[in-house]
């Protein structure tokens, strides 16, 4: 199975944090409730490695994070590797 890692410079995308434009949910569920923009990226150096869905996800977060509170030239790179 093929597993994917996002890298921007030297450091590894781990997760996204709540930032302080979060709004708490009103009801448990809902599709769509939060924006990426109520989210902040985390990086580090140690890899951390996704699924295919996984990152697909993350990447398209991160293009909205962008879009937010991003630069005007940025650039991502997906690492694959072969488990």
């Amino acid at each position: 199975m093929k597993q994917f890692s996002i890298m921007d410079g030297d450091m590894f995308f781990q997760r996204l944090e709540p930032n302080e434009k979060y709004v708490l949910a009103g009801r448990a569920i809902q599709t769509d409730l939060h924006s990426y923009s109520e989210y902040t990226p985390v990086f580090g150096h140690d890899p951390k490695w996704f699924d295919s869905r996984t990152a697909t996800a993350y990447l398209a977060g991160l293009v909205e994070h962008l879009r937010w509170d991003g630069d005007r030239y940025h650039a991502y790179a997906l690492i694959c590797k072969e488990e």
